[in-house]
Formats: structure tokens, C-alpha cells, sequence
């Protein structure tokens, strides 16, 4: 799946397999469960970016922002961590997420 918006909010629900997210300005929600295989590559300029995972999710994060928390509610493996940037995977690792925002908060949170 493959979306942008260059103002306003994304939201995508029951993400698998690969997507794609790229925001100019505005909140980019992702729920799903990223597969084995699958690439998440989520983007903003300004703006929030929360994922929602069920428990057992297995992937490898890739976090980073400019000015802004990184957060996480889920049980994670941190690997690499700095004050705009994380490196973790999830589970047994697996499929590949990438949050790039420039300002905004990051979220990974539990979908169940």
C-alpha cells in the first residue's frame, strides 16, 4: 500500500506486507502487523506518527526525528538508542519498519 498527503492526517488499518506512508504536514496512524518479509517505510515533515501492533508482532524498528520523543508500549529489544533515534527489534525480528519524522513524536503502541 502506498499513500501521501501533503496536508492532513493518513490513517491506514490492517497494514500487512508493505507500505509505504509519506506526509508534508499532519499525523500518519498505521495499524497492522508487518510480515517477514514485509517493508514499512512510514515519513512526515511535521507531524506525529503512531503504529499499533497485535502482541507477537515480529519486526525490526528504525526510528528517528529531529525534535520529538520516541516511544514505545510494547516489549521491545533495544539494540541502538539515542536522543532522536532508535534501533530495536520486536519479537524475533522479521519484517522492517522505518519512521523518519523531522517534528513530531513517535509511538509504537499494542493493537490488542
Amino acid at each position: 500500500m502506498e499513500t501521501s498527503n501533503a496536508s492532513g492526517s493518513i490513517d491506514i488499518k490492517g497494514a500487512a506486507n508493505d507500505v509505504k506512508a509519506q506526509a508534508a504536514s499532519g499525523r500518519i496512524n498505521v495499524a497492522g502487523n508487518p510480515s517477514a518479509n514485509g517493508y514499512w517505510d512510514i515519513q512526515t515533515v511535521s507531524g506525529s506518527v503512531e503504529i499499533f501492533v497485535p502482541s507477537g508482532s515480529n519486526f525490526h524498528l528504525s526510528a528517528s526525528n529531529s525534535s520529538g520523543e520516541i516511544s514505545a508500549d510494547i516489549p521491545i529489544v533495544i539494540e541502538e538508542q539515542g536522543k532522536h533515534t532508535l534501533r530495536a527489534h520486536v519479537g524475533d525480528g522479521g519484517g522492517r519498519v522505518e519512521i523518519h519524522a523531522v517534528s513530531g513524536k513517535i509511538h509504537i503502541a499494542n493493537s490488542n
